[in-house]
């Protein structure tokens, strides 16, 4: 009886206590209340009690380390995660601070579909500051009328820096005002070593997070339809303006999403410089599904892609672990 109403009290304080409040010190929105709803797979005394402590957070009772396990893993920085059972399988460095590149776009994209309404947007970048910057482009030119759709396929397929930095402007007014809205979000995931400077992940020292914090947003996106078809497609025509075909970055350097056990079903690639090569995945075996970070692997656009043998090899070798 005790138990019973200790959830009811959990339960009142979580979805009753106003709009915007604190648990155990960072910030929860009511609606991220209502994801989180989704993300609670067993809703028993424990679940709760772990939410109303760890947020959006992992288990990690059964956690594997590099001195548990022999993992052929090139990633300096890395976790897998059961996103069925919520818990942490096998964690490399997972809570030291990394630059993200490109993974950054993950957020973009999040943020993108949780704010805004517009139908139509308009294309309008500095191209020769990109062009200077190194960075991707989807291949849109300026006065272009695309859709939102349009756009938040360019940000996470290519890893277009002109889509990215045109859904901040069409949103928010500024890149400024939209990645306010990316910590903003980040805090009220519990990504506490997380923050952005930049919608589009070119290389800033103070924009940096972890594998971890990157987990979680995984977690919370995927529950997202909208976000989860982005993440999960090959490829994209664009609806309006120019006729682009886009591709994904990560699919296009896999020869096959299939490894023993399971399969890999949509992810995000990220490089620069600094950061090196950036992977964010998903996957299935015939019962769960999984979330891989790994972050900061030797090499570049030319040398064989570390992170994606990474993802294979992770992925098949804790999917087939016993």
């Amino acid at each position: 009886m005790k138990k019973n109403w200790k959830v009811i009290l959990i339960v009142f304080f979580l979805f009753f206590v106003g709009n915007s409040f604190r648990v155990y010190g960072f910030e929860l929105e009511s609606k991220d209340i209502l994801v989180h709803r989704s993300i609670i797979y067993n809703k028993d005394n424990e679940s709760l009690d772990f939410f109303a402590i760890n947020g959006f957070n992992f288990r990690n009772n059964h956690v594997l380390y590099d001195e548990d396990v022999t993992v052929n893993m090139y990633s300096k920085f890395g976790i897998l995660v059961n996103l069925t059972t919520n818990e942490v399988i096998y964690e490399r460095r997972a809570d030291e601070k990394a630059y993200p590149a490109s993974l950054t776009k993950m957020m973009t994209v999040l943020i993108g579909l949780e704010n805004g309404n517009q139908e139509t947007m308009m294309i309008n970048v500095d191209f020769d500051k990109l062009a200077e910057a190194g960075a991707a482009i989807a291949g849109f030119k300026n006065g272009e009328l695309v859709s939102k759709k349009d756009l938040l396929m360019a940000t996470m397929l290519p890893s277009g820096a002109d889509a990215a930095l045109s859904l901040a402007d069409q949103i928010a007014g500024s890149e400024e005002d939209f990645v306010y809205l990316m910590n903003k979000k980040a805090e009220s995931l519990g990504m506490k070593n997380t923050h952005f400077t930049n919608v589009t992940g070119l290389h800033d020292d103070e924009h940096y997070t972890t594998a971890r914090d990157l987990a979680i947003l995984v977690k919370v996106a995927l529950k997202n339809p909208e976000f989860k078809e982005i993440f999960s497609a090959k490829s994209y025509v664009t609806e309006k303006g120019s006729n682009l075909v886009f591709t994904s970055r990560m699919f296009d350097r896999m020869a096959s999403p299939i490894f023993e056990g399971g399969e890999i079903l949509g992810g995000k690639t990220g490089y620069t410089w600094e950061a090196l090569l950036c992977l964010a995945s998903f996957a299935m075996d015939d019962q769960d599904e999984y979330a891989l970070i790994t972050m900061h692997a030797d090499g570049g656009p030319r040398t064989p892609q570390y992170h994606v043998k990474d993802a294979r090899e992770v992925y098949k070798y804790f999917l087939n672990y016993r």
